[in-house]
């Protein structure tokens, strides 16, 4: 692969003397160890890697590149890992240019294979002391043997020759540890899955790929169903037969190209790249977003979304009515489309007949009243539950109209559509025949009458009712109330809805009633699963008194028909508006809303070094310099982190979110300018980008993150003092 190197011009005027960098010859050593021991982060993943790039690189010269290498993976019985391809051989002369040599490689000059480093050919030192090179040139096989000699510095020599009958080629062998043997298979199976052409594999089982539910395909990008509609995918870049995982933040895209390209990179998508188009690191584990790697991606993301969207817009096309279009994008919301992770794009990006679909719902016409047929919260017999003018298309959806002029029999007509038939139960109802014209005129999918579905007794779907016929007079007495007041002394789990109120009065010229609107005493109007449960009032109390908030002794509910007139009513406040209220109110007493910025730019724009605060704070007790970059960053990071308040914060937004409270939080400024004082310690510090962040910072203190602290320490001490004037 061609390397990125800038040319650099120089205007010598007024040198006097100078002198060119080396190495000494009592650093070969040294430098040799770090280029073994502290390049590559998975010593294993590394060797696998790189000895099979390499043979993959050999077929290419040897313009076989459809041939398939071979790898030999260890097994109990044979502890050795080999890699042989059957490109060219090579001679003594080269055997000893290739391997004994760093920094040397044939490959700079073109970007048909993927090898420029110079070395890659010796990563088995990572994983051990020696290897060995079989070369089969011309019928005679040699064997070389690699290896650390005492110096630290290694030899290469030459073990034997002996006539051959196999083909023309290079063999590495690489012996290695019982315990190992498990790691080398699934490395070397993760590894190949993105090669093009899968090797052939020896001393094990020949793996089985398993192939990805594809979902689409584009000229160089392959889109897959996701695992899991909750899994957190990452788009892939391929490029020569490695898979480099694309980290969005790395990228520091613009808004406006972060609101283009974000649904592409959380999405299961493969995506290929020329060798040479993105710049990688020495160790070949992660890509350098460098500024051509940043524009060579955001390219082709543009592009995959581009061709994304033509190849969706090609479905909704296909569609015949709007149903069918809506039906499909409430296919996208389903976990088992691979689409999951496309719905915004897809909702925002696609239309029918010219126009924008709007979602998967439709919001119905006055007049037109819309029940789903559902299982309450609690209990098991379905039931008819109004949806407040929202219908929503799904490819199992049904919608029954009610052209019987009564209520009476409707649920014998529809329970056999939902229990045997699997369907998801619409009904609706028109108050005249203005409204069924409307509705009409809206609405294109399919409907069928009520009147044309069998009626079935009901004790074919529950059994034979046991339910007593006595009238509860107190429920009775409930129910023609117009007054309620939630009982904070009732069971938590009462026996039906009703269970969480008492009939009740309320004094409507009295300032500062707190309210709610229920409907079959559920709440109204409250997003979210379960969320139109009462108990939600109980748990709302709990959360606001353990954050500092007096919750009203009272909470007063009216039925739907009465909330226009009570919410006319200046005397009374809707229960989510006082709470909306009072957090705001919270925010703006704690100062919390400069909290909230700082923790959103610490956590937006935290660093690998930026790992467990025990560790920072370690790292800092270190360092000399408490004025230098890294000084300055890590204190500015954990003044923004309020290690101390920041809980306050965190269940103020967490009361918020659970009861779906839209927060506006004061608008600040970050205290700290992190993503400035970031880009000063990249560029200051620039080892920092090969470290193996988990072995210095770690998950628990101990006594190797400590020793490897104080390494990094030592060097930012170093940079720190040769930084200063004079």
């Amino acid at each position: 692969m061609k390397p990125n190197i800038n040319q650099t011009k120089l205007d010598s005027n007024g040198v006097q003397d100078s002198v060119n960098f080396g190495i000494k010859d009592s650093g070969y050593a040294h430098i040799f160890h770090v280029l073994r021991n502290q390049l590559y982060s998975d010593s294993i993943l590394a060797v696998v890697r790189e000895y099979s790039c390499n043979a993959v690189d050999a077929h290419v010269e040897a313009g076989c590149g459809d041939r398939p290498i071979e790898v030999t993976i260890p097994t109990p019985l044979n502890l050795e890992f080999k890699v042989r391809d059957f490109g060219p051989a090579l001679s003594d002369e080269e055997v000893r240019d290739v391997y004994a040599f760093y920094g040397e490689s044939t490959k700079r000059e073109t970007n048909d294979q993927t090898g420029m480093l110079g070395i890659g050919s010796k990563s088995a030192f990572s994983y051990g002391d020696n290897f060995v090179i079989n070369s089969f040139l011309d019928g005679v096989k040699t064997t070389w043997n690699a290896f650390i000699d005492p110096s630290q510095v290694g030899q290469i020599s030459k073990l034997s020759q002996e006539s051959t009958n196999e083909e023309n080629g290079i063999e590495i062998v690489i012996a290695v540890k019982d315990n190992d043997i498990e790691h080398f298979s699934k490395k070397a199976y993760d590894l190949f899955s993105y090669f093009k052409v899968k090797p052939i594999i020896k001393g094990a089982a020949q793996f089985v790929y398993t192939d990805k539910n594809l979902v689409f395909e584009g000229s160089d990008w392959k889109w897959f169903q996701s695992e899991s509609r909750y899994s957190d995918d990452n788009a892939t870049a391929i490029m020569g037969n490695i898979g480099y995982p694309i980290d969005r933040y790395s990228l520091n895209l613009s808004e406006d190209e972060n609101e283009e390209v974000i649904d592409i990179l959380r999405g299961n998508v493969d995506i290929t790249f020329k060798i040479g188009d993105l710049d990688i690191s020495a160790s070949r584990e992660k890509l350098q977003f460098t500024d051509k790697t940043r524009k060579a991606i955001v390219s082709k993301l543009k592009k995959v979304r581009k061709e994304l969207l033509s190849v969706i817009q090609k479905q909704f096309s296909d569609c015949k009515t709007l149903w069918d279009a809506k039906c499909l994008i409430a296919s996208v919301n389903d976990l088992s489309n691979g689409l999951y992770n496309l719905r915004s794009l897809i909702s925002d990006g696609v239309t029918f007949n010219g126009q924008k679909v709007n979602g998967y719902s439709y919001a119905t016409p006055e007049g037109v009243s819309v029940s789903q047929l559902k299982k309450p919260n609690r209990g098991f017999r379905l039931r008819l539950e109004h949806d407040w003018g929202r219908l929503q298309a799904s490819d199992n959806a049904i919608v029954v109209v009610n052209d019987t002029g009564s209520n009476s029999g409707v649920l014998g007509r529809l329970l056999d559509l939902e229990i045997n038939q699997q369907k998801k139960v619409w009904l609706i109802k028109f108050e005249d025949k203005k409204a069924q014209k409307a509705w009409n005129k809206m609405f294109d999918g399919p409907t069928t009458k009520l009147s044309s579905l069998p009626k079935f007794p009901m004790s074919n779907f529950y059994g034979a009712s046991t339910r007593s016929s006595v009238t509860d007079k107190e429920h009775q007495k409930k129910i023609n109330s117009k007054v309620f007041e939630y009982d904070f002394d009732a069971d938590r789990y009462p026996q039906g809805m009703s269970g969480h109120w008492k009939a009740s009065q309320v004094d409507e010229n009295k300032s500062g009633n707190v309210y709610v609107i229920i409907d079959r005493f559920k709440l109204v109007g409250q997003r979210g699963y379960g969320n139109n449960n009462p108990r939600r009032i109980n748990s709302m109390k709990v959360k606001f008194e353990k954050i500092g908030i007096d919750f009203p002794e009272k909470i007063y509910a009216f039925k739907v028909k009465d909330s226009e007139n009570i919410k006319a009513n200046s005397n009374f406040v809707d229960l989510w508006d006082w709470a909306k209220e009072q957090l705001e109110n919270k925010i703006e007493s704690d100062n919390l809303g400069q909290i909230f910025v700082d923790v959103q730019c610490a956590s937006d724009n935290s660093q690998d070094w930026h790992r467990r605060n025990d560790s920072i704070r370690e790292l800092l007790s270190l360092l000399l310099d408490n004025q230098g970059s890294m000084a300055k960053n890590l204190q500015g990071y954990l003044s923004m982190y309020h290690e101390d308040t920041r809980k306050n914060l965190d269940m103020v937004s967490e009361a918020a979110a659970t009861f779906d409270i839209e927060i506006n939080y004061a608008k600040a400024d970050p205290s700290f300018d992190l993503k400035e004082s970031n880009s000063e310690v990249m560029e200051k510090y620039s080892i920092l980008d090969l470290l193996d962040w988990y072995a210095v910072m770690g998950r628990w203190a101990n006594e190797t993150n400590t020793k490897n602290l104080e390494k990094l320490a030592d060097y930012i001490n170093a940079i720190d003092i040769c930084s200063i004037d004079g």
